[in-house]
């Protein structure tokens, strides 16, 4: 039963019992139904107004985790997006390759070499473009970078120089 029947109910209640005991045609008996039956429906009304207040912050409650799994959902989303990646590709050709690299700047200056050279290839991925991490060893001496392909030209590129190494033709 809604809260608008019950307080008609209860306000219906109230008027009969005022109009038969104003008109004193009610016994005493019938009179102490109607009082009896009139508390009962208050009793019924301050259960249903209890529940409505539990329905309520339920609601509340409920509404609260939806606003917060929206945000989540929005959170990831803009993630996810960030996280796509263009089917990556080789450079065009060297004026690409060398805007790029000038875009991407000095690489994680206070990071160890592998992890700038990494951190480059990272970035590179991320761009769409694909580089090869490069470890050459020359007479004890460790050489890390990273090649690319750029048109028809083999390159290496370093985190810390924003200089573009020609290497050979890949033809």
């Amino acid at each position: 039963m809604n809260t608008k029947k019950i307080f008609k109910l209860v306000l219906g209640a109230s008027i009969l019992a005022t109009l038969f005991m104003i008109s004193g045609c009610v016994s005493q008996s019938s009179y102490n139904n109607i009082l009896q039956q009139n508390k009962d429906m208050r009793a019924s009304l301050e259960q249903v107004n209890n529940q409505i207040t539990n329905a309520n912050k339920a609601n509340t409650d409920l509404q609260k985790n939806i606003d917060m799994l929206n945000q989540k959902v929005i959170e990831l989303t803009a993630e996810n997006r960030a996280l796509e990646t263009k089917t990556p590709r080789h450079f065009i050709d060297r004026g690409e390759l060398l805007n790029w690299r000038t875009a991407i700047g000095i690489i994680g200056t206070n990071t160890s070499w592998v992890d700038r050279c990494i951190l480059l290839q990272q970035k590179a991925l991320k761009d769409g473009f694909i580089t090869s991490l490069d470890i050459d060893i020359y007479e004890n001496t460790l050489g890390i970078s990273l090649t690319v392909i750029a048109g028809d030209g083999f390159y290496c590129i370093y985190p810390d120089d924003l200089t573009i190494n020609y290497i050979t033709s890949i033809n």
